[in-house]
């Protein structure tokens, strides 16, 4: 319950207007907050069922108490209470009611039943590793690119830097639509070398973007920028295209040292293996 409390209480960014979502899954992390919203629950609902409070009248104290949170935080600086939080948060305390009803049955299994289970937990492994390989994967949409420096996008910080200029492989890129986007998709994908120039602007409280590409409704293909002290990548991947998580490829303390001003020199390019990033 402190846990559950703490994690859904604590005030966030105090600019941000604090508003009401009335769908299930929304925004391009849907999925994600799902699963987060199910995993926060859940322990909730196991340690109802293994203290003998079961049933539907206890899953619906836990949905009493997702829907007090979800109107406290019309309140909290920074929260976004939401329909999808409360459905998501119940179903997490029935899905851990049922993990203490058939739990017992896992940890001390039968002959059989065990035999079964490490077959399963093998499979699953193997499911969710190449799973996992599959969502990291580049999944660059097959549309109109365009090019922004320092671009002010939502739940991202403004970074105040100013580009210079950009090359991708052979290619020079300009600022606002590209004319061969085809073509840029074909290097972004083959990994081909990309070199920034620009000049430092303030150090910011977080992700912030220096150069991006997007497509034609505004979704991201690439971005590079600072995360305070280091230097983050990111490309769109098929988990982006599921409303998962996006992930990025972080240089730790890249910028600890680079001031207001300074000049950077950025490349990213494929090796045998991974994506290099470097601050020159």
């Amino acid at each position: 319950m402190l846990f559950i409390l703490g994690a859904t209480l604590t005030p966030m960014d105090a600019g941000s207007e604090t508003d009401f979502i009335a769908c299930i899954v929304c925004g391009s992390r849907g999925n994600a907050d799902a699963l987060v919203n199910v995993i926060l629950f859940a322990p909730l609902g196991l340690a109802l069922a293994r203290t003998g409070r079961t049933g539907i009248r206890w899953i619906g104290c836990a949905a009493l108490l997702s829907a007090t949170i979800e109107f406290a935080q019309l309140v909290i600086p920074g929260r976004d209470p939401s329909l999808g939080d409360l459905c998501f948060n119940t179903v997490g305390a029935a899905t851990g009611q049922l993990a203490a009803h058939i739990g017992w049955r896992w940890l001390v299994p039968d002959v059989r039943t065990a035999a079964r289970l490490s077959v399963a937990a093998s499979i699953a492994a193997i499911l969710v590793y190449g799973l996992t390989a599959r969502l990291l994967a580049p999944m660059l949409p097959a549309s109109t690119f365009h090019v922004s420096w320092t671009a002010n996008r939502p739940q991202l910080e403004w970074y105040h830097a100013r580009g210079l200029y950009v090359t991708l492989g052979s290619i020079t890129l300009r600022a606002g639509e590209i004319p061969r986007s085809a073509e840029v998709r074909r290097l972004l994908l083959a990994g081909a070398p990309l070199h920034i120039e620009a000049i430092a602007g303030p150090r910011v409280r977080a992700l912030g973007p220096l150069f991006v590409i997007a497509d034609e409704r505004d979704r991201e293909v690439l971005l590079i920028g600072p995360d305070r002290d280091d230097l983050v990548l990111r490309y769109r991947t098929l988990a982006a295209r599921w409303r998962l998580d996006q992930p990025d490829l972080r240089l730790r303390g890249a910028l600890a040292r680079i001031a207001r001003g300074d000049t950077l020199s950025i490349d990213a390019r494929h090796e045998a293996g991974g994506t290099c990033l470097m601050l020159i």
